[in-house]
């Protein structure tokens, strides 16, 4: 199962954030989030146009994500709202186990207070943690 513990760190403007694994729970909050940062990141590869996901995929998405033993979906929390989500996906074959594919966004209010720097640690933790790094 791809989780972390929760963890609170201060970001750079003193506020306490909440990092955490992401659950099916959260999917409304996450699904809000994304349309929010593709309506304010140009530079993000999918479009607000080409985001079509409904709330039972994105539940199926985080459903997954958690119980596989080499992915992770992790949300940062202000105040009970979603201010960044990362997701990683680690190889699908025994070959490839070792490797994966990152994704993060942070709401540009959010930016530059070290979420990104948090979100990358907590996922190389939880990645170890969960035995998959291999020599």
């Amino acid at each position: 199962m791809g989780a972390i513990l929760t963890q609170t760190t201060q970001a750079k403007n003193s506020h306490n954030i909440i990092i955490r694994t992401a659950t099916v729970k959260d999917a409304k909050a996450i699904l809000g989030f994304n349309e929010e940062v593709l309506a304010e990141a140009p530079y993000l590869l999918t479009t607000r146009e080409e985001f079509t996901l409904t709330l039972k995929e994105e539940e199926k998405f985080l459903s997954d994500m958690y119980d596989h033993k080499n992915k992770l979906a992790i949300v940062a929390e202000l105040d009970g709202k979603v201010v960044g989500f990362l997701d990683f996906h680690g190889g699908g074959r025994r070959r490839n186990q070792h490797d994966g594919t990152l994704g993060m966004s942070v709401r540009e209010h959010w930016r530059n207070q070290a979420l990104v720097i948090y979100f990358f640690v907590l996922c190389l933790t939880g990645w170890n943690d969960m035995k998959r790094l291999r020599r």
